[in-house]
């Protein structure tokens, strides 16, 4: 991945969260600087699934 800085483009290894796909692609990124540190907002695009249905809570 790499963003666009004022000395150029700059080149950045991230790692991915477990529940992040892996089959996610990204499309922009956009990086933030907010409270004393640097955040980095990334949008993906992910294949349509159907959500999981979530357990049954017993006892209500």
């Amino acid at each position: 991945m790499s963003v666009w800085t004022l000395d150029g483009r700059l080149k950045l290894r991230y790692t991915r969260p477990q529940y992040f796909p892996a089959v996610a692609t990204v499309k922009q990124t956009d990086l933030v600087y907010r409270d004393g540190a640097f955040w980095l907002y990334a949008t993906v695009e992910t294949p349509d699934v159907e959500p999981p249905t979530p357990p049954s809570i017993s006892g209500w």
